[in-house]
């Protein structure tokens, strides 16, 4: 799982515009391992900042890449400002001055993409007065507001600027028990949508107090999956899950949930590790393989190494 990941997203981010143009689908790939520097060959996410950077989320730390080098975060640190709040990274998002990077029991550290030094950071259970941290699993940021689902179905929504909770909930409130939250998108209405485990979608209101009376949200209540990526295409929200692709619409007339249409892998039903969009074509990987989808003309490539 995490060899594939690594692979992709290294790739589209250095490569991405020869892939537009590469028919046949032949690319080079460059192996990192530890003894290159990274800390980890457990990689959860990878993502690029403004000025060019990689950020590798692991099981131990974060790293930045430059093409060359290795600069590690974790806690274990000597240097107070680059040492996170745990080792275990879940989820990391960029913005324009920030990285903010979520670890399962530490909450989430803002560090300064210029700097790099530790600017702010929020865990929290500490607001619950609760000394045992929370299981930490997913973030997403919007203009100024940061909002954390977490293994035990927790829920927070925090305004970054003025440092303050404004919404913390637990699904167990909506008659979801048993719930593990794998992301969270918030669109245009600022409604928030939780991808809950085994569970399905749901979009709860912008003040987080009601479920969504949309029929689609659970399109089957006997299907299980999981949920560990995702993207936004054209007013559509691209699931990868553990039993193929989810797509939604983000317009305002929402009006069915459907797996991805045209995609070629047979039967749609393998599991989907990570995926990225660059124009129109979707990155995607499984267990096994590395796909190129174009999601204009629905055909679906496999990639394979020219080497």
């Amino acid at each position: 799982m995490f060899k594939f990941y690594f692979i992709l997203i290294l790739n589209l981010v250095f490569t991405c515009f020869c892939f537009a143009q590469n028919k046949s689908q032949l690319y080079h790939f460059t192996k990192i391992s530890i003894d290159k520097g990274v800390s980890s060959p457990n990689i959860r996410k990878i993502t690029k900042d403004r000025f060019g950077f990689m950020w590798f989320a692991t099981q131990d730390g974060l790293n930045r890449y430059d093409g060359i080098n290795f600069i590690q975060f974790n806690s274990n640190k000597g240097n107070i400002n680059r040492t996170l709040a745990s080792n275990d990274i879940q989820d990391i998002f960029v913005t324009e001055s920030s990285i903010w990077v979520l670890s399962a029991y530490g909450g989430v550290d803002e560090i300064d993409l210029t700097t790099l030094v530790i600017i702010n950071r929020i865990a929290p259970h500490e607001y619950l007065k609760q000394k045992t941290p929370l299981w930490y699993r997913c973030l997403f940021i919007k203009d100024s507001n940061l909002y954390i689902g977490t293994q035990e179905g927790h829920a927070f929504h925090f305004n970054i600027a003025k440092h303050a909770l404004i919404k913390h909930i637990n699904t167990s409130q909506f008659g979801i028990s048993e719930s593990r939250i794998d992301k969270i998108y918030i669109d245009s209405l600022d409604q928030c949508w939780l991808m809950i485990a085994n569970k399905g979608v749901k979009i709860l209101n912008k003040s987080l107090t009601k479920i969504s009376d949309h029929k689609y949200i659970n399109a089957d209540e006997n299907e299980l999956v999981y949920f560990s990526d995702q993207v936004v295409y054209k007013n559509n929200l691209i699931l990868a899950t553990s039993s193929g692709f989810k797509q939604f619409s983000l317009t305002n007339e929402i009006k069915s949930v459907n797996y991805f249409p045209k995609i070629h892998l047979p039967p749609v039903k393998e599991e989907i590790f990570s995926m990225s969009v660059f124009e129109n074509l979707l990155y995607f990987s499984t267990i096994t393989n590395l796909y190129c989808f174009n999601l204009t003309t629905g055909q679906t490539t496999l990639i394979t190494d020219q080497q």
